[in-house]
């Protein structure tokens, strides 16, 4: 395996792994009150789309040339960091709503 499909595969590895925390917040918003689901129903909306955002990007670096490698991970790593802190801040916020 080369490093470029090692990366990618780490890289999908993430997305999967943030399809099945997105579920388990949604689950977790399911059980709350109606204004605090409602907020949290827009909170993780927002994270599915940034996960299609970084998963598009994985896409761009499947199918970019080798010559474009170091911009299309830049903009994937990008993306990644983005939907990481989005993450962070719909949980921190779940948590200080008990």
């Amino acid at each position: 395996m080369t490093m470029e499909q090692d990366y990618m595969k780490k890289l999908q590895e993430r997305v999967d792994r943030s399809k099945e925390e997105l579920e388990r917040l949604e689950s977790a918003a399911g059980e709350a009150k109606a204004e605090v689901k409602q907020k949290l129903s827009k909170e993780t909306e927002g994270l599915r789309q940034k996960i299609e955002a970084a998963e598009g990007k994985l896409e761009s670096l499947k199918e970019g040339s080798s010559e474009k490698w170091d911009v299309l991970k830049g903009e994937a790593e990008e993306a990644f960091n983005s939907l990481k802190d989005a993450f962070e801040k719909v949980k921190s916020r779940m948590s200080s709503k008990g």
